[in-house]
Formats: C-alpha cells, structure tokens, sequence
C-alpha cells in the first residue's frame, strides 16, 4: 500500500477510506494512521482483523456481495477513496480465476459507484486475463483518469495488477 500511496498520492489527512478485503488490516491501518484523527477508515471483509481497529477505524464483517453499498453510503456518507484488495478463492484455472477477479473488481466499482464523492479516487486489484482490458474500459466511464500499475512488491511470474482510477465523474442511481 505504501509503494502505491507515494506513486498516486492516494491518503491525506482528513480523508474518508473504504477498504473492501480489509483483512488482515494491514492496509487499514496504514490508512488510518495517513488519514489521522479527521479521517475515517471503514474497512469490509467475510474474514476478521488480525488486530483491534484504531480510533478512527470501523469494520464491517461481512461478504461483499451481501451488503448493499448504499447501507454504507447511509451509514458514512461519501468517501473521498475506495480501495479493494480483494482476491478470489483460487482453483488453479486460469480463465476461472481471472473470471472471479473481474467479478471482485465489478463488485468494487460498483461500491465506488455508489458512495464517492465527485473527485474521488478508486484503487482495485485485478488479475490480468481475458476480462482486464474490458474492466479498464469500463472504469473509464466513470473516472476522468485510469492508469494501470504492477507494484514492485508483487511477484515477479504474477498476474497480478493494480487500476487506479481518479476524479469520479458519476454517481450511481441507488
């Protein structure tokens, strides 16, 4: 998270976060301690912290597809970024897997959708495949500006990417 923070200029204090695939909290807390006391993390994962949450950190345990992200709209308000590290349960198939990802990445924009603030930033991990290229297409209906990036931190025979998505452009009707 730290590598792509300083690349993109992702948190600054006061800041409202979500970080859906919050566990094991690595990233909230990161988050947390950027956005300071004015900030706010919420964090959603169908698996629990590995730690406690800071002062200005909520968690939500829950599937992402069980919960409606106008819910959190309702709860929070807007956000000013939406960050997804989620991963899918891996078979072993690279078209499936790549096929899930997506899913998880629509699933992310469709909370970004939902509860950004004009201006706001996405951040979402993808696999690349047969369905990535598509997906950045799609983000660009949303967002003035879509970049993708490989973090240094990742593997090197990994298929792992990150999209970045800035200046939301539209809100979903909910």
């Amino acid at each position: 998270m730290e590598e792509l923070d300083a690349k993109y200029h992702l948190l600054s204090p006061g800041m409202t976060v979500l970080d859906l695939g919050a566990a094991p909290g690595s990233w909230m807390k990161y988050c947390g301690e950027k956005v300071g006391g004015r900030g706010m993390v919420v964090g959603i994962d169908r698996s629990p912290l590995s730690r406690q949450t800071g002062k200005n950190e909520a968690f939500i345990l829950s599937d992402v597809f069980l919960i409606e992200p106008a819910q959190i709209r309702a709860q929070y308000g807007e956000f000013d970024l939406v960050l997804s590290d989620l991963a899918p349960d891996t078979t072993g198939s690279k078209l499936a897997d790549n096929a899930r990802s997506i899913a998880l990445c629509e699933r992310a924009c469709q909370f970004a959708r939902a509860v950004l603030r004009p201006g706001g930033k996405l951040l979402v991990k993808a696999f690349q495949g047969g369905e990535f290229e598509g997906f950045v297409k799609f983000l660009r209906e949303s967002f003035a500006g879509v970049e993708t990036t490989k973090p240094k931190s990742s593997r090197p025979g990994s298929r792992e990417m990150y999209v970045y998505a800035r200046n939301f452009k539209k809100r979903a009707k909910t």
